[in-house]
């Protein structure tokens, strides 16, 4: 059985490192590749349609990750729609800025629909009167306790990470505390993390809700209100523990099925 990784970009890291850790092979959407029974592709990250995907459905073979999931997920607009009607749990959503102001509340306005890490997000005080231009949908602010990346496969929580505030910042750093991403000043940790368990179940849902086999989900914590997913990954950052418990997990998988 041949591991086929297929990523989103050519220069993606993790994607690399998760093929060297499979001893697998990474192929392209234009890349001439011949699908052979028993293979199973990777997607990580992909919402484009390979050329080779006729020949693959032809062939019985596999996805982990298809490339439409993979594109719904990507598509926040979509996969909030998606996860809605499947009860999971996640902040009011509108594609108007108008309606966003009427919710008489601290809202983030996104300018980026298929963004990862913040790309494109703003916060924005319920009284706010001066906004970014472009902005195509909000999503209502959580105030939160806490902030998580679940990593789910196959159903089953592979890993839990928390974001927390970078040590050793300089003083003249201004820390976000609404947008939690690398370039804001937060870094994912793993040491002494108690997520509650609505935290585990609304990530398991999430990806269930996308049709996805695996995916980092984004989840907020709030002691009164609950857990809410932000954002569904599919092509996270791997590194250390997490690249690890990735490659455990898929070769785990392939041996089975």
């Amino acid at each position: 059985m041949r591991h086929i990784i297929y990523p989103y970009n050519i220069y993606s890291q993790s994607a690399k490192a998760l093929s060297n850790g499979l001893k697998g092979v990474r192929v392209y959407p234009n890349k001439n590749y011949t699908p052979r029974l028993g293979d199973v592709v990777i997607n990580w990250g992909m919402s484009q349609c390979p050329k080779w995907h006729t020949k693959m459905k032809s062939k019985g073979l596999r996805y982990l990750n298809t490339h439409i999931a993979t594109g719904n997920s990507s598509n926040k607009i979509k996969a909030f729609k998606l996860m809605r009607a499947a009860g999971v749990n996640i902040p009011q959503v509108t594609t108007s800025l108008d309606t966003a102001k009427d919710w008489g509340k601290a809202f983030i306005g996104r300018t980026i629909i298929s963004g990862h890490g913040g790309a494109g997000c703003f916060y924005y005080k319920k009284d706010a009167v001066n906004f970014e231009e472009g902005i195509k949908f909000c999503t209502e602010y959580i105030r939160k306790t806490a902030e998580y990346r679940v990593h789910v496969f196959n159903g089953k929580i592979i890993d839990v990470q928390e974001k927390r505030k970078r040590l050793n910042l300089p003083e003249e750093f201004k820390v976000n505390f609404q947008v939690r991403n690398h370039e804001m000043g937060w870094v994912f940790c793993r040491e002494n993390v108690n997520a509650d368990q609505k935290v585990v179940d609304e990530a398991q849902k999430a990806v269930k809700a996308l049709k996805l086999d695996f995916g980092a989900v984004d989840v907020v914590w709030n002691k009164v209100r609950g857990a809410y997913i932000l954002e569904v990954n599919t092509s996270p950052g791997l590194e250390g523990t997490t690249l690890e418990n990735y490659v455990n997990a898929f070769k785990k998988y392939l041996e089975v099925a």
